[in-house]
């Protein structure tokens, strides 16, 4: 059996706007299905905010490229790693 783990996802966009998103979502499902703690840390079109497991950060839609050029997006990367203490983290492009 193996031993569950804390995965922090993070991807330019919380919104399911298609494949990739969709993709993403069916992967943490499978992963706590499976008895580990999937979180997520990602852009969003609109609103800054968390639920749960998931944490948005309001950036402009479809800019992937220069992410981690946002000083929000990086401070609130570092304050997810310290919040929730990933085992692994799992970047989404």
């Amino acid at each position: 059996p193996v031993s569950s783990m804390r995965i922090l996802h993070v991807s330019h966009r919380a919104e399911t706007l298609g494949g990739a998103e969709a993709h993403l979502a069916a992967l943490r499902a499978g992963q706590e299905e499976r008895g580990h703690a999937a979180f997520l840390l990602a852009g969003h079109a609109a609103e800054d905010g968390r639920d749960g497991a998931t944490w948005r950060v309001r950036r402009p839609p479809f800019d992937p490229a220069r992410q981690m050029d946002d000083p929000a997006f990086v401070q609130a990367l570092g304050a997810a790693v310290e919040r929730w203490r990933p085992d692994v983290l799992h970047l989404h492009q």
